[in-house]
């Protein structure tokens, strides 16, 4: 494709999810797709019971299934078989029905704008994390290295833990005369970058309410990316 005919490229991370919960059921639109098989599921196995993959998974559970570096460990051991033992010691008083819950997936078509994104784009379903664990990866997506960080930073700034001065994609785009937005809900976690500090790219911060007026094709659109 020539380089001239890109005329926008939008990158989306989402919260910590498995894809099996989000794309495993597409074997319709992809067959080859290494997703969920309903006569093969995969399961886990804690105190005695076989907790299998059933469709039906809800918006919002009771207990959230933890996602630091070391929770992540535990749930991939075994062949991702590690999921409702990690859930279970985190989470003490959960019911059996509250451990099935986090091996429930989305059936085809139940998320609307992913599955339609799902259905007319590329499904990568062995993209690896770089780290297996939280914030750092938004950082790899910025900026190419977590700085062999693992953990989220929190807790009194010390210089050791929470400055990142790593040049960035940002910084790779001002270079090459390339416009860019940065969209962000509450807090852009964009600003743990050091470089990020810099009016200029202060300015290209945005809340997401400018995201869907630009998304939306108004004749305003996107004015400051166009050539």
């Amino acid at each position: 494709m020539p380089e001239e005919s890109i005329k926008h490229i939008v990158v989306l991370m989402l919260e910590n999810r498995s894809f099996d919960h989000m794309l495993g059921d597409l074997q319709n639109i992809h067959p080859k797709l290494d997703g969920i098989d309903p006569q093969q599921s995969r399961e886990n196995l804690y105190a005695g019971k076989s907790y299998k993959q059933p469709p039906g998974a809800g918006r919002i559970i009771s207990f959230d299934p933890r996602h630091e570096y070391e929770h992540v460990m535990v749930q991939i051991q075994d062949n991702n078989g590690g999921f409702v033992r990690d859930f279970a010691d985190a989470n003490p008083h959960a019911t059996e029905d509250d451990r099935q819950e986090i091996m429930r997936y989305h059936s085809y078509g139940t998320l609307k704008s992913l599955h339609t994104l799902a259905e007319n784009f590329l499904v990568c379903d062995h993209w690896y994390a770089p780290v297996p664990g939280p914030w750092p990866n938004r950082l790899f997506a910025m900026s190419g290295t977590s700085l062999v960080r693992i953990s989220m930073p929190q807790g009194t700034f010390h210089w050791d833990l929470h400055w990142y001065d790593q040049a960035t994609i940002f910084d790779r785009l001002n270079e090459k005369g390339k416009s860019w937005k940065l969209y962000y809900g509450d807090f852009p976690l964009s600003f743990l970058l050091v470089h990020q500090w810099e009016p200029r790219n202060v300015m290209n911060h945005h809340q997401m309410t400018e995201f869907y007026r630009d998304a939306a094709g108004s004749p305003d659109s996107f004015p400051d990316l166009r050539s």
